[in-house]
């Protein structure tokens, strides 16, 4: 069987495949209380089935190069992405939220290499996202999926207040945030990279995203996306994987990110 090696997923942590992963890695593992408090591996190998390969986009080059994209392939989990993404329609749905688009979010993920968009935690002291995943995890999703609508509904609520573009409170503060901003921006090309469009449909597919008024290939994603009604994404995921730790990881040398 074939399988690759992708960054930024998980195995749900109510799966009994869980228990066992953390049991390995400190056999006195205690569950934290507060956000999602899921054992995020550094590398999870996943099989072809659930592998959607796609491009990053090169800035090192220059505007008038040919090709401003990497030259190897980025992998990224059809299972992870999808649980995100069922977990973040369910949510817009119930809780009215400002959606951002398919193409936002498939830029998120091409700039940060990872199928889950960067997400890390979320503020379990902001009331509205403590309560969103709370409602999420009642339905059903995962507590680390739950949690990401959560953390956008609270960087979003962070950047209406600091005035300040979503991407700048997404990944960190300071010069490094505005210089992450910046490079989202400056990397919305790649959306449009034939090597992309597998992440970019499948990520499309998983938020139910539809435009009556044009075809598809006409479809602005600049505007805000409206979640309709959660309708379960015709997607077939084969579930399973194993996950690789860093080379630096002995018992008792973990963390929950």
């Amino acid at each position: 069987m074939e399988y690759y090696n992708v960054k930024g997923s998980y195995i749900n942590p109510e799966s009994p495949d869980y228990l066992p992963l953390l049991k390995g890695i400190n056999p006195n593992v205690k569950y934290p209380v507060l956000g999602h408090g899921t054992f995020v591996p550094v590398d999870k190998r996943v099989h072809k089935d659930n592998y959607i390969a796609a491009r990053r986009a090169d800035l090192s080059l220059k505007p008038a190069a040919k090709d401003r994209m990497e030259t190897v392939d980025t992998g990224y989990d059809k299972e992870a992405i999808g649980a995100l993404l069922k977990a973040y329609k369910e949510a817009a749905a119930m809780h009215g939220l400002k959606m951002l688009s398919p193409d936002d979010l498939t830029t998120m993920a091409l700039v940060e290499g990872r199928s889950n968009f960067g997400y890390n935690d979320y503020n379990v002291n902001n009331k509205r996202a403590f309560n969103i995943a709370e409602s999420l995890k009642e339905k059903g999703h995962d507590r680390y999926a739950a949690g990401f609508p959560a953390a956008i509904v609270d960087k979003q609520m962070a950047a209406e207040r600091l005035k300040v573009p979503f991407y700048q409170v997404w990944n960190g503060a300071g010069p490094k945030a505005r210089a992450y901003n910046q490079r989202i921006e400056q990397s919305r090309y790649a959306v449009e990279d034939p090597r992309n469009q597998g992440l970019r449909n499948f990520i499309r597919e998983s938020m139910g995203y539809k435009n009556p008024k044009k075809a598809e290939a006409d479809i602005p994603e600049t505007q805000d996306y409206v979640a309709q009604a959660p309708v379960e994404a015709p997607v077939e995921i084969r579930k399973g994987g194993t996950v690789k730790m860093p080379s630096g990881y002995t018992q008792g040398s973990w963390k929950l990110i």
